[in-house]
C-alpha cells in the first residue's frame, strides 16, 4: 500500500498488472475466508477486470460435505462485499496442493472442479489475441470519456475528422477485426497452457472419470456387467421370458421402478436392445439393468454403447462367448 514499507504503491502495482494479464485467481483456504484489509484492498485493484477473476477455495477436503456448504456460502457474502459485480464469480472447490484427501466424501467433485480449471487456464492463449483488442477498445472509449472533462480552450484545436476516425474505427473497423481474428484462429491448431501441472493432468489411468461411469471396466478381461448378472437374473426370469427373451411391457415395469425419466429409460432401452428385436434376453436386461445404476450414480449415457459393454453373446466375434465365460444355457 501507500507508504509501505517497500516504499511503493502496491495496490498501484497490482492494478498495473491486472490490466496486462489473461487470469486474475484469488486463493482462499477453506478454514480461512476472512478478507484482511490489505487483501480487500488487492482485490479493489482489480476493478474493471472482473471478467479475468477466477477464485479458489483450496483445501476444501478438509471440511465435509455439509461444512462445505456453509463455507462456500460464507466465502460468496464476503466476496460480495468486495467485489461489486452483478455476476458472480467462478469459484473453482478442491484441494489444490500435493498431499493426500482428508475427506475423500467429494474426491469425484474435486477432480472435476480441477479439470474444469485447467481448462480455463490452458485455453487462455486461444482468446488472447480478443483479449487484447478488448482492451484497446476498453482504452478507447476511457479515453474518449476522460477528455470530455478538459477545458479545450487550453489545448489546440480538435481536428474533428481523426475524432470521427477513432468513432468510426470503433463502431466498425474493430468489428471486421474481431471477425478476421475468429477466423484465423479456427483454422490454427488451438495453443494450449503446456508444462507443469498440466502435463499428464487429463490422460491415463488418474484423468478424470477414468474408470467411473461407463468407462469402468474398459481395460479389464471380464465383461464388467457380468459381476452383477447373478442379481439381475434373479429379476428377469421372475418377468416370465418366453424363449429366453422378455416384452418390451415386462421390461418397463421393472425398469420404471428406478424413476428414471421416461427419456431416459428410452435411451437406456436402445442402448441394451443390442438386436433391435424389441425384446430383451438376459444379457441385455443385465445391460439395461448396468445402464441404469450408471445413470443413478450421476454418470453420463453415451451415445453409441462402447464395445466393453457390448453383451458376449451379441458380440461379433464368434470366440466372445467362450473368451467371457458364456453359457448359452
Amino acid at each position: 500500500m501507500t507508504g509501505s514499507p517497500a516504499g511503493y504503491d502496491f495496490s498501484e502495482v497490482l492494478r498495473w498488472f491486472g490490466e496486462r494479464v489473461d487470469r486474475i485467481i484469488l486463493l482462499f483456504d477453506a478454514h480461512k475466508l476472512d478478507i484482511s484489509d490489505e487483501f480487500s484492498d488487492a482485490i479493489k485493484a482489480f476493478r474493471g477486470q472482473d471478467d479475468k477473476i477466477r477464485v479458489v477455495l483450496n483445501k476444501a477436503d478438509q471440511v465435509d460435505s455439509q461444512q462445505l456448504m456453509r463455507v462456500y456460502g460464507a466465502l460468496m457474502w464476503s466476496l460480495g462485499k468486495v467485489i461489486n459485480t452483478p455476476e458472480v464469480a467462478r469459484v473453482y472447490l478442491g484441494s489444490f496442493w500435493a498431499k493426500p484427501l482428508q475427506n475423500s466424501e467429494n474426491r469425484r467433485l474435486f477432480e472435476a472442479e480441477t479439470q474444469d480449471l485447467f481448462r480455463d487456464i490452458q485455453s487462455l492463449p486461444r482468446n488472447a489475441a480478443l483479449r487484447k483488442l478488448n482492451d484497446l477498445i476498453k482504452r478507447a472509449r476511457l479515453a474518449k470519456d476522460q477528455l470530455q472533462h478538459y477545458d479545450f480552450s487550453k489545448f489546440p484545436s480538435m481536428k474533428m475528422k481523426l475524432i470521427e476516425s477513432v468513432d468510426k474505427m470503433l463502431s466498425h473497423k474493430i468489428a471486421g477485426l474481431m471477425s478476421m481474428i475468429r477466423d484465423e484462429e479456427s483454422k490454427a491448431p488451438p495453443p494450449i497452457v503446456m508444462g507443469g501441472a498440466f502435463e499428464g493432468s487429463r490422460d491415463g489411468p488418474f484423468g478424470h472419470g477414468y474408470g467411473e461411469g461407463i468407462s469402468a471396466g474398459e481395460d479389464g478381461e471380464d465383461w464388467i456387467v457380468g459381476r452383477d448378472k447373478h442379481r439381475y437374473d434373479e429379476i428377469f426370469y421372475t418377468l416370465m421370458p418366453v424363449n429366453g427373451k422378455i416384452s418390451g411391457v415386462n421390461a418397463k415395469k421393472e425398469m420404471m421402478n428406478s424413476r428414471l425419466p421416461n427419456t431416459v429409460l428410452g435411451k437406456i432401452w436402445k442402448l441394451a436392445d443390442c438386436d433391435h428385436d424389441g425384446m430383451l434376453d438376459d444379457q441385455e436386461f443385465a445391460l439395461a439393468q448396468h445402464l441404469i445404476k450408471v445413470k443413478l450414480e450421476g454418470y453420463e449415457l453415451p451415445a453409441e454403447l462402447p464395445a466393453h459393454l457390448i453383451p458376449p453373446g451379441h458380440r461379433k466375434d464368434p470366440t466372445a462367448d467362450t473368451l467371457y465365460g458364456h453359457d448359452d444355457d
